[in-house]
């Protein structure tokens, strides 16, 4: 069964075109309303970027102020690192969780694409971009003794983190 279009209550008429004049028309016609249509856009794309500028200068302090709060949760942890995080590498509070996440990183050598094609010969081209870079996301699968014979190590260490608890809706009903 065919959909019925909605109805916009405006009657579009087809307009004769007799003649390659009157076709010219048209098409001029057509022209000025798709730049009519794109003068709009690029008005509305400016109003959009101002709203955005005045919100990233309103953000700005509270970022700043955000990063300034973060850091003296990461003091405050690190000196107490050794009571707080006794159990767990993390604490979750009432309004939130705060605590250490493991990050793993690949430290490549100097010559890390020629040991790489000594020891695995043309296995080891897809550690290798095009451009002459290690795949380091690859190189995270490898052994560390692999990744010895080919003059890298695997660097893991904690990355603080913090992270509020979505703050749940108030149902104002309940609340009466």
């Amino acid at each position: 069964m065919a959909k019925k279009r909605a109805e916009s209550g405006v009657k579009l008429q087809v307009m004769g075109i007799e003649d390659l004049q009157t076709a010219d028309k048209v098409l001029k016609e057509i022209g000025d309303l798709e730049a009519a249509i794109g003068s709009l856009e690029k008005d509305c794309r400016d109003v959009v970027q101002e709203y955005l500028a005045s919100m990233q200068e309103e953000a700005s302090p509270l970022q700043e102020k955000i990063k300034l709060l973060k850091k003296g949760l990461q003091a405050f942890c690190k000196k107490n690192r050794a009571a707080v995080f006794k159990d767990a590498k993390s604490v979750k509070l009432a309004f939130g969780a705060m605590g250490w996440r493991e990050s793993t990183r690949i430290k490549t050598g100097d010559d890390v694409i020629g040991s790489i094609r000594r020891v695995y010969g043309k296995l080891g081209e897809k550690f290798i971009r095009t451009q002459e870079s290690v795949i380091v996301e690859l190189l995270k699968d490898m052994t560390g003794i692999e990744l010895s014979s080919i003059g890298c190590e695997r660097e893991t260490k904690d990355k603080f983190f913090a992270e509020p608890a979505a703050v749940p809706a108030v149902d104002y009903k309940q609340a009466e």
